[in-house]
């Protein structure tokens, strides 16, 4: 990703930052805790939220102040994932080959330190182990640790 200083936007970047926080493990999120994760005066933090709360990304409580993704912002991540041809191309293929095989399929992109799930079909009358749907620091840049992540990944 280029960051030349002229076509870069850092409010972007830190909106989109945000947005990025949100997942299975923390639903709901605080002011004070996008701050210190983001490494981010509470002034800007708050601009920054009240900025996807207007335009609707982002809701927020008005008693507990605590703060979540919106329906809008589920859209918008669906139509995301639907513009790409990726999606398409790795069901036919899953499906081919769980239709061939009766075996237990799950597909997960690695994003710097995180697992995503993005498909998975399960074989028949079999136990079921499945991965999360996100999962952070599963990569881990320790040998012990690299080990035992690629083996686990064969077993799923």
């Amino acid at each position: 990703m280029s960051k030349g200083k002229y076509y870069f936007s850092k409010s972007l970047e830190k909106g989109l930052k945000i947005l990025s926080l949100f997942n299975r493990e923390t639903p709901v999120l605080t002011q004070s805790e996008i701050a210190k994760t983001l490494n981010l005066n509470m002034t800007s933090t708050y601009r920054y939220i009240n900025t996807l709360v207007e335009l609707g990304y982002l809701e927020k409580n008005a008693k507990t102040k605590e703060i979540r993704p919106s329906i809008l912002c589920l859209l918008f991540c669906t139509n995301l994932m639907r513009a790409t041809d990726h999606l398409k191309m790795i069901k036919e293929v899953v499906d081919r080959i769980h239709r061939e095989n009766n075996i237990s399929i799950d597909v997960h992109f690695a994003v710097d330190d995180m697992l995503v799930r993005i498909y998975n079909r399960e074989a028949e009358e079999t136990l079921i182990y499945s991965l999360p749907d996100f999962s952070r620091w599963f990569l881990s840049p320790r040998p012990k640790r690299r080990s035992w992540t690629k083996m686990r990944l064969l077993q799923s």
